[in-house]
C-alpha cells in the first residue's frame, strides 16, 4: 500500500521536503513529457497546482500518506535510545578496526 511504501522510503532516510519535490518533479513531467494527453488533461495540466487534477491527486493520495508515515517515523524515534543510545553504541562498534573494515566508514 501507499502507507507501507511511504514507511519504507522514510526509513531510507526521504523526508517531507523531498514528497515536495516528487510533487512538483511529477507535474512537470506530465506537462513536458505527455504529447498524447486527451485535451481535457492538458487544459488541466495548464491550471494552476492546487486546481490541477494530477496535482491535487499525487499530493492527496501519494504525498499526504507519505509525509505523515515520515513525521509519525520520526515521532517514533524521538527517544532517548535513539539520540543517546545508538549514537554511544555506533561509536564503540566504529572504534574496532575490523568492523570498520567490514562495513567501511
Amino acid at each position: 500500500t501507499v502507507k507501507e511504501y511511504g514507511r519504507l522510503f522514510a526509513r531510507c532516510g526521504v523526508q517531507p521536503k523531498h514528497w515536495l519535490a516528487f510533487a512538483d518533479a511529477f507535474l512537470w513531467t506530465m506537462r513536458t513529457h505527455v504529447p498524447y494527453a486527451d485535451e481535457t488533461d492538458a487544459g488541466d495540466l495548464d491550471l494552476p497546482n492546487n486546481e490541477c487534477a494530477h496535482s491535487i491527486f499525487c499530493a492527496s493520495h501519494i504525498c499526504q500518506p507519505c509525509i505523515k508515515e515520515s513525521l509519525q517515523l520520526r515521532e517514533e524515534l524521538d527517544t532517548p535510545l535513539f539520540k543517546v543510545g545508538v549514537p554511544r553504541f555506533w561509536k564503540r562498534i566504529a572504534s574496532c578496526p575490523m568492523v570498520r573494515a567490514s562495513i567501511g566508514e
